[in-house]
């Protein structure tokens, strides 16, 4: 009983210490993944007249995200070159676990479309239309070149993401863009996400550098429309209002 005893002790101290190794493995993973899509956007800037791409780049007049016959090429689709990815997919598709899509911290890693990590279409745009125009979801306008970007280290590409905050099961997926960044950006590696930069370096964020308004888009880090002069600052950093749970 003695030696059960302290068997049981020895687990009760061992595990808090080994789940943390594991949520700082899956930490510096994600940010691995993070720095290797870093490289293949440039590598696809520089094949594409330094322009990074759109969310998505539409292949008819319909809008069909989930087709993966006749959908259209999303960011992922447009990197699948550059990360050694042979697929004819296209729209939204299934990586296996361990592809640099998916990050592991992300609880739900098996469903269709569910990337881990949300494209910053403020700055880069959510779609281009078959006839050439690039928009937002609020508003259109002309996506500037990669190397024109303002301040680039403080202009987001790519940061954790989940598909919603209004129940749990949507908290464990990712979506590949941020539409609203209030809602859709995930704390998943101890309350902090990881986040690809313009200029290619990765790092930790937290809700007062990425949980901005609508109101305060125009300022770093979502640099929308590449109006930003400065940091957002005062009633821009607001308090995390919709949750960590589960993570």
């Amino acid at each position: 009983m003695v030696v059960i005893a302290i068997i049981a002790i020895l687990a009760g101290m061992l595990l808090p210490a080994l789940s943390k190794a594991k949520k700082q493995a899956q930490a510096v993973s994600c940010a691995s993944n993070l720095k290797q899509l870093g490289q293949c956007f440039n590598g696809y800037a520089g094949d594409n007249q330094d322009y990074f791409p759109t969310g998505r780049q539409e292949r008819s007049s319909a809008d069909e995200l989930w087709n993966t016959v006749t959908g259209p090429i999303t960011w992922m689709v447009a990197l699948h070159p550059y990360a050694g990815i042979k697929s004819n997919q296209y729209g939204l598709c299934l990586y296996p676990v361990n592809s640099i899509y998916v990050c592991p911290g992300m609880l739900i890693r098996d469903n269709l479309g569910y990337q881990a990590y949300g494209y910053n279409q403020f700055l880069f745009g959510v779609k281009t239309d078959v006839s050439g125009t690039v928009t937002t979801s609020i508003g259109d306008y002309q996506i500037p070149k990669s190397g024109k970007i303002r301040s680039p280290s403080q202009s987001l590409v790519l940061t954790d993401s989940r598909y919603s905050h209004d129940v749990e099961i949507a908290r464990k997926k990712g979506w590949y863009l941020i539409t609203n960044p209030t809602r859709q950006v995930c704390y998943r590696h101890s309350r902090q996400t990881r986040s690809l930069y313009t200029d290619g370096h990765v790092q930790a964020d937290t809700p007062q550098t990425l949980n901005l308004e609508y109101y305060w888009l125009s300022y770093f880090p979502w640099n929308y429309k590449n109006a930003a002069t400065s940091k957002a600052a005062g009633a821009a950093l607001g308090t995390y209002r919709y949750g960590y749970a589960p993570y």
